[in-house]
């Protein structure tokens, strides 16, 4: 299911699904008698493709993702009582040859300097670094590496390594948590649905967002409306994380409508 999850989404990015659409109406231009749908076809995609490749799209569909929480200003003040600052892995880059310390992806790295930032204001808490995944050293092991070449000090490391998506990981924490309040960082678009599993979880996370892509706010010079890889990229994110949020409430009615009895049990 894990690997059939990931596989589908991936039809529904926007690169992908823009060239699905070319490649069929390609296809159908090949043959006279559907050659009208080949050329709606190939309209779409190339529409769909400089729709999400400039900032006008992507930066609104990011913006109702990442502004539901601000970043976690100092002031807010939670005193001793966390424990745990938990920071979730955005990925990691697989090449042997970089030093672990390198390795991690942006998101990962982002998240993990403002879970810094957090620890160091929190003196009696832990960093908890979750990732697991598919590869022989887990996205967790990468994150530490790196906060320990950032000072932290080892035994103010705890490891969750067997969680693969975001629902292993409110499952995973939980068994560290328990019933207290702790602090959660991970990508401001990814805060959402976060926040959402892990209160399904019966947990209690305080949101601490990282890495923010969206720069719909800012003054934008003639040269930002040109196509880029950035675009795509924030473009992806949202259709993801939209995605990501659709499923996980589907799941959680599947449940619910799974869990009522039926006329013969009543």
């Amino acid at each position: 299911m894990f690997l059939l999850k990931k596989l589908f989404s991936r039809l529904f990015f926007p690169v992908p699904l823009c060239l699905e659409l070319l490649l069929l109406g390609l296809g159908l231009l090949c043959l006279s008698k559907w050659q009208k749908t080949g050329r709606t076809l190939v309209f779409l995609g190339v529409v769909l493709l400089a729709l999400v490749s400039t900032d006008w799209l992507p930066d609104r569909a990011l913006h109702p993702l990442e502004s539901r929480h601000p970043p976690l200003q100092r002031e807010a003040g939670f005193g001793s009582s966390i424990d745990f600052i938990v920071v979730l892995s955005g990925g990691f880059k697989t090449d042997p040859e970089l030093p672990l310390r390198m390795s991690s992806k942006d998101s990962t790295l982002a998240r993990l300097v403002e879970g810094i930032v957090q620890y160091r204001r929190h003196s009696a808490s832990k960093l908890l670094l979750s990732g697991g995944g598919v590869q022989e050293v887990s996205a967790a092991r990468v994150m530490a590496e790196t906060a320990q070449s950032l000072g932290v000090p080892e035994e103010d490391l705890v490891l969750e390594t067997r969680s693969r998506d975001t629902g292993d990981q409110a499952e995973q924490v939980g068994e560290y948590v328990g019933d207290d309040p702790f602090l959660l960082v991970t990508s401001a678009s990814h805060m959402p649905r976060s926040l959402y599993l892990f209160r399904q979880q019966g947990l209690h996370p305080i949101p601490a967002p990282a890495h923010f892509m969206n720069e719909a706010a800012e003054r934008k010079a003639a040269w930002d409306y040109f196509p880029s890889h950035e675009d795509i990229a924030k473009a992806q994110r949202a259709v993801y994380e939209y995605m990501g949020l659709i499923w996980a409430r589907l799941k959680l009615w599947a449940g619910n409508w799974s869990s009522v009895p039926s006329a013969e049990e009543k």
